[in-house]
């Protein structure tokens, strides 16, 4: 089989031949059909008039242009590159579909049967649940308005921006301060079949900010509410520069009214239904304008479970009341009840049954109810004041939180105590001592005799009998009451 080396060393020996004759027609023919039978034969040289096969490795200095279709089946890569997805460098292309990049731009769309990310993902700025579509072309019109052609993302995608709607879109400058500016556009009507828009800008004294800018190409443009039809006049949007996710109704224009809120999950507004509640703005909360909800468990300040005051209605000696996770509705109570006029709740998991609320039972603890401690007398005493017949007899009764608690008062914590003035209004010091001392040991009743009014009772301007109690509960500070009966104008 004739080769190049074969052919130029015939062509040589022709060329040098010195005999006379020795170039015959058959010798130059021979020669000729071999170089045609070559030119026919795979060689060194590729054709570039039939389909032909390096099986060598090609470089090209100056690029590579194919006007066709390139069909590279083991793949391909570009510059120095290593396959992995952390180490790795350059771009790949492998033959089973796979692309490997340090970086994308797209920019058009991109399509996705499936996306898969890293597991750890980011959103700047605003998300905005609702109808949106992209710029692709704006034109100002002559009436002032602004006919907005929206891209089609696959052929029969129409656009299901509204009329009336309000809508909006922000532009990054790409300078570096990482300007922007935000356009606010009423839709004044919709041509599907042309996928367009005809919008009208609202005032700068309309918009959030003050300034409204006109729409431009490449913008992203959101549907935020609708001017009359109610049914559209709500959105959902997610921020990161307000750090929250807030849902709005009734929206009509650009500006929002604190009225358009009814959910924010996270940093609240500072509206003024907040005025009055010692909010930290810097703290996420969540406010709704209705709940429905079934379990309701709250951690507290400080890990702890805030309890559902119940108010379990009057004390039942025969109720069992708790102040702990209810089982039948998982949700932890601190039941309250009503006794002697006076709230109380239950401070124990379960309080002992038929053991009534009290100052002296620390299962409970009032709620709401009057805390004084108050002394007086029984009704029905009397003191009859006859000169020749004085006698009387004056009864402890001590209360607390509305209860008789007289029984509870000790002994040692009863003093009663007397004060006495003369015709001229002068205190009968040395008498009301000795009075005192003889009554030192009197309990809860004092009997009042003519022998309480020494000497003439007529020569008494003024007396007094005193009653002073202490109760303790051996945990905190005693408690003192006092209780007076005063008799005038006896002279």
């Amino acid at each position: 089989m004739p080769d190049i080396k074969n052919l130029l060393k015939q062509a040589t020996v022709i060329r040098d031949e010195k005999k006379i004759m020795a170039n015959t027609a058959n010798r130059v023919g021979s020669l000729l059909v071999d170089i045609v039978k070559a030119l026919d034969l795979p060689g060194e040289y590729l054709s570039r008039l039939k389909d032909d096969t390096a099986e060598g490795l090609i470089t090209f200095l100056k690029g590579l242009v194919a006007e066709g279709i390139a069909k590279l089946d083991g793949g391909a890569t570009f510059g120095d590159t290593i396959d992995s997805m952390l180490a790795g460098k350059g771009t790949l292309v492998t033959n089973d579909g796979r692309v490997q990049t340090n970086r994308l731009e797209v920019r058009g769309s991109a399509m996705f049967h499936e996306l898969i990310v890293n597991r750890l993902q980011a959103l700047e700025n605003d998300m905005t649940l609702s109808e949106s579509g992209h710029i692709e072309k704006a034109v100002e019109q002559a009436d002032g308005t602004w006919l907005l052609t929206l891209r089609k993302r696959w052929d029969y995608d129409w656009t299901a921006i509204d009329e009336h709607d309000v809508i909006y879109g922000e532009m990054n400058t790409l300078l570096e301060d990482g300007s922007y500016f935000t356009a606010w556009m009423r839709v004044l009507s919709v041509n599907k079949a042309a996928n367009t828009l005809n919008v009208v800008l609202y005032d700068d004294a309309e918009v959030p900010g003050g300034r409204n800018f006109p729409p431009c190409e490449g913008m992203n443009v959101v549907h935020r509410g609708n001017a009359i039809n109610e049914a559209r006049q709500s959105v959902w949007y997610m921020s990161s520069r307000e750090g929250c996710i807030v849902y709005l109704e009734g929206v009509t224009k650009p500006i929002i009214d604190q009225s358009n809120y009814y959910l924010i999950i996270g940093k609240l507004k500072r509206l003024d239904i907040f005025s009055n509640l010692p909010i930290n703005y810097n703290l996420p909360y969540i406010y709704v304008k209705g709940l429905v909800t079934d379990v309701i468990m709250n951690a507290g300040h400080q890990a702890n479970p805030t309890y559902e005051v119940t108010f379990c209605g009057t004390w039942d000696p025969a109720g069992q009341y708790i102040r702990d996770l209810d089982s039948s509705t998982g949700r932890y109570r601190q039941d309250e009840v009503s006794y002697f006029g006076c709230l109380w709740r239950c401070t124990v998991k379960a309080a002992t049954v038929g053991r009534a609320p009290g100052w002296n039972n620390p299962e409970w603890v009032l709620a709401v109810g009057d805390p004084e401690l108050k002394v007086g007398f029984e009704e029905g005493n009397y003191l009859w004041l006859d000169p020749d017949n004085i006698y009387g007899t004056l009864t402890m009764r001590v209360t607390l939180h509305g209860q008789d608690v007289t029984g509870d008062i000790l002994p040692s914590d009863i003093e009663w105590s007397r004060k006495t003035e003369d015709a001229d209004g002068v205190q009968r010091v040395a008498s009301d001592a000795i009075w005192n001392a003889e009554h030192a040991g009197t309990l809860g009743q004092l009997v009042i005799t003519k022998a309480d009014f020494p000497g003439n009772p007529m020569d008494y301007h003024n007396i007094e009998f005193r009653l002073k109690v202490t109760l303790r509960d051996g945990v905190g500070p005693a408690v003192t009451a006092e209780a007076r009966m005063v008799l005038t104008g006896i002279v």
